[in-house]
């Protein structure tokens, strides 16, 4: 793994080291993003050692708002966990690394959480339904309005399958993510949210009825639609 060009991005109250997830492309360079928080507030000017499996990566400063960057690139697919440390703290994130054939699958979280959809929609039928089609996607959850933390410790509660969470802000979410060269496959979501997502992602799935994409009834008929289209697909890169 080769790494370069290390920027980083504050309070005073020091209380934690934030690293996020991002997906990439193998052998492409990617900025990834660590913050640095006080009690209430970032913490700027934090020294913060950045670690892959035990190996020392990298040690950077945050800048004055608390945010670092670091560039680097990922020679092997699959997922990648950095650990960063900071004033005795400790925090981790997810790279997903993926070659440009790899399906990716975009789930909007908000819809595994508090939308109240049937029972065999939500937490009785999405664990095992994602858990399948993880099996033939890169799955990345995109969170909006419910927050990372509470995004991360609902999956983790409903035994969702782990995989990263990374912000999801409209239309840009998704045009970022194609212009990485990534291939976006399927989206599953609410109308809106497959609205943002038309130009971008090959198909598109709702519970709610949509004109921007697929209405189904339930994640049976999701898993069964995708795989009788795509009976092929496998997990290529991951």
């Amino acid at each position: 793994m080769a790494l370069t060009c290390l920027i980083i991005s504050g309070g005073k109250v020091y209380a934690g080291v934030i690293v996020f997830d991002t997906v990439t492309l193998q052998n492409r360079p990617v900025y990834l993003k660590v913050l640095t928080k006080g009690r209430f507030f970032p913490a700027g000017g934090e020294r913060v050692r950045i670690e892959k499996e035990g190996v020392v990566l990298a040690r950077i400063l945050t800048g004055g708002d608390g945010y670092g960057f670091f560039k680097t690139e990922f020679e092997s697919s699959g997922a990648h966990q950095i650990n960063a440390r900071s004033n005795g703290k400790s925090g981790t994130g997810t790279v997903l690394v993926v070659t440009p054939e790899t399906p990716l699958l975009l789930m909007e979280i908000e819809v595994l959480s508090f939308r109240g959809l049937p029972s065999e929609k939500d937490a009785e039928g999405a664990p095992d339904a994602l858990e399948q089609l993880s099996k033939s996607y890169g799955l990345i959850y995109l969170v909006g309005s419910l927050g990372m933390n509470s995004a991360r410790n609902h999956i983790r509660s409903k035994r969702f399958p782990s995989s990263i969470v990374i912000s999801y802000h409209g239309r840009k979410t998704f045009k970022r993510l194609k212009d990485k060269g990534l291939r976006l496959s399927v989206a599953i979501g609410s109308p809106k949210f497959l609205d943002t997502a038309a130009d971008t992602v090959e198909r598109r799935f709702s519970f709610e009825r949509t004109s921007d994409g697929e209405t189904v009834k339930n994640w049976k008929e999701l898993t069964s639609r995708l795989q009788q289209t795509n009976p092929g697909v496998v997990r290529n890169g991951l």
